[in-house]
């Protein structure tokens, strides 16, 4: 039997270096359900400590988090099969979102949402395997392609916002490596051309 992309999905997040230490779980849906869970709790505080009315983080703080989030997105495209993932950002915030090639032609622009149409909920979405007890609404969002493009928004977010000095526009492109080692790199490219281009994180890999 093929395995399921959520369940080659689980095993590339296991080793990755932030998901190593998962504890084994029955479905590989546990697996991603408990990385995002993690993720999203490392990224609470780089993305919002302004309303949460908290001082900016130090370095180390978005360092991890980013961590967190290009280990995700790496399981996640070696098991799609993704080689690069591109956030453009505007004003400081997610203005699109692709993927090269793209996986079930899903794209996200801020003004539309995302397209195709059958993306927008679990049940015609073709990555998860949806829960036919529970009503499209109810369903996981961290695993569908939507929840997908959204992470990397996240953790494009978190490269920028890393450096106060960073510019508010450009193009974050995360770049995956298939085989293992898994490896990923992000680079941030400025919008305004006298601004030189820079990498910004690289997937720690354990030697």
């Amino acid at each position: 039997m093929i395995p399921s992309l959520l369940e080659v999905f689980a095993e590339f997040l296991l080793l990755t270096d932030p998901f190593k230490g998962l504890p084994a779980m029955n479905r590989p849906a546990d697996t991603i359900l408990e990385a995002s869970k993690q993720t999203n709790m490392a990224l609470r505080l780089p993305l919002y400590y302004t309303r949460l009315g908290k001082p900016r983080p130090k370095p180390k703080i978005f360092e991890e988090a980013i961590q967190y989030g290009l280990g995700l997105l790496t399981a996640f495209a070696s098991a799609a099969d993704t080689n690069q993932i591109i956030v453009r950002l505007k004003d400081g915030e997610r203005d699109a979102i692709s993927m090269q090639p793209r996986l079930f032609g899903a794209n996200w622009v801020r003004k539309h949402g995302i397209s195709p149409a059958n993306l927008w909920n679990n049940n015609t979405d073709p990555m998860p395997a949806p829960d036919p007890a529970l009503p499209a609404e109810e369903q996981a969002s961290e695993l569908s392609t939507r929840g997908m493009l959204h992470m990397a928004g996240k953790v494009a977010l978190a490269i920028q916002r890393m450096d106060p000095l960073t510019p508010a526009d450009g193009t974050v492109t995360f770049v995956f490596n298939e085989e293992y080692p898994l490896f990923a790199r992000a680079v941030f490219r400025p919008l305004a051309a006298n601004q030189p281009q820079r990498q910004v994180a690289l997937l720690r890999v354990e030697t």
